[in-house]
């Protein structure tokens, strides 16, 4: 692609010169010469100039607009030329002004052709510089801008700011996955106009995903009203499973606060229903080259999505499995006891917890723990226990659904989902 350069002197013999000197290779394509014969034609002809020139060869001493009321106006202007300025060469009080008003370089009369010509080729290696790393910066905004709907940004700033993408190539790596779901939301977006639902579904969506970011995980997915996450991706952390656990029971304290507001808006108030799973899954950028999409496929990944959904039967809000609890840091939480699930596609059932912060009923917490231990091993007093448990605490979901399976003569702790 020819260059463009601006000749702007009032000395008609200039332009002859030029043509004279530059007459190869503006034949050979590499370059296009325009000629102004003062600032002011020079400013028409750059407003006009639908690809802009490269570089402005400009002369100091000039009717109407001299070269620097010409620099001058050129710094409104967003995509100027780099400007190389011509005067005597005693002329330093001027070559010195036009060089503090921007100008990048300058050449002195009579002008020398050599050093002419090592002037210009600096100042076009300077915009070839300039403009790879403007695109550089603007290729940083765009992969920012992408970036920033999956992840936090303390992990976005380190990927813009180190400029490495390889860590997010597609590879096999253990994490922890969190689905979420909005129990009810379905039959909330039938009765509620269009422009509030929006408004709720933003409100609701943004605290979920400022917690998830909050905690370390990365977004997956926005799925309708709820999200998917995984924690420990792309960045390697040792304590991905307790993050996504502490993440779930946060969502949970939020969704307390969440419902206050939304109640004096005449919403009712719904659940969200979180599944966590930590497992090995191939994650990454599976986008292709036109696209990025940073997502996880696998095993792991599934279960996490079914946890989510056993909560539906099991009347819990957060369903962790085995795999999670074992690597979390057990003194972050109090746990009880679930079920052996047995989930569809899967031989083996799926051990699964519901974790509980620091503060709960430790004693309460501990007898639902020998009821539930009566019934894994089918003993007839598991009846009686729950049933004491539920005098104490008639709206647990979970030790409702335990008592409902033993009036139904079914004992033990495995079942399906």
């Amino acid at each position: 692609m020819s260059k463009r350069i601006l000749i702007v002197d009032d000395e008609p013999d200039v332009e002859v010169m030029m043509k004279q000197h530059f007459r190869k290779i503006v034949k050979a394509g590499e370059l296009q010469l325009d000629f102004a014969c003062d600032g002011l034609d020079a400013l028409a002809k750059i407003d006009a100039a639908s690809e802009g020139y490269d570089v402005m060869l400009s002369d100091i001493n000039m009717p109407r607009m001299d070269g620097l009321a010409l620099l001058r106006a050129l710094n409104d202007r967003e995509h100027a030329p780099v400007a190389v300025m011509v005067s005597a060469y005693g002329d330093m009080k001027n070559l010195r002004e036009a060089m503090n008003e921007g100008a990048f370089d300058f050449v002195t009369k009579p002008v020398d052709f050599e050093d002419l010509d090592r002037t210009l080729t600096k100042s076009l290696s300077h915009i070839e510089r300039w403009n790879k790393i403007e695109s550089e910066r603007e290729q940083a905004r765009k992969i920012e801008g992408k970036l920033s709907q999956y992840f936090s940004p303390p992990v976005l700033e380190k990927i813009v700011s180190e400029g490495d993408e390889s860590f997010l190539e597609a590879k096999r790596r253990t994490a922890t996955f969190m689905f979420t779901d909005l129990k009810g939301f379905s039959t909330l977006m039938e009765k509620t106009p269009t422009d509030q639902i929006i408004d709720f579904l933003n409100d609701y969506l943004d605290g979920l995903m400022r917690i998830v970011f909050e905690h370390g995980g990365t977004i997956l997915q926005v799925l309708g009203d709820g999200v998917h996450a995984v924690f420990g991706a792309p960045r390697d952390d040792q304590d991905h499973a307790t993050a996504a656990v502490k993440c779930a029971l946060s969502i949970d304290a939020f969704m307390t606060d969440f419902w206050e507001g939304q109640k004096a808006k005449g919403f009712d108030a719904c659940l969200t229903r979180i599944g966590v799973h930590s497992g090995e899954a191939l994650i990454g950028d599976f986008g292709g080259t036109h696209f990025f999409d940073y997502a996880a496929y696998g095993t792991a990944v599934n279960i996490a999505a079914r946890l989510e959904q056993a909560n539906k039967t099991l009347g819990t809000t957060i369903c962790i499995s085995q795999a999670t609890k074992d690597l979390t840091d057990t003194s972050e939480f109090q746990w009880r006891s679930v079920g052996d699930l047995q989930l569809k596609g899967l031989a083996a059932s799926l051990s699964s917890f519901e974790p509980m912060a620091n503060t709960a009923d430790l004693q309460w917490l501990s007898a639902y723990e020998e009821a539930y231990a009566l019934l894994a091993a089918e003993d007839d007093g598991a009846r009686a226990q729950f049933a004491r448990l539920l005098g104490q605490n008639p709206d647990d979901p979970l030790a409702n659904f335990h008592l409902s399976r033993i009036l139904s003569g079914q004992l033990g702790t495995t079942f399906k989902v």
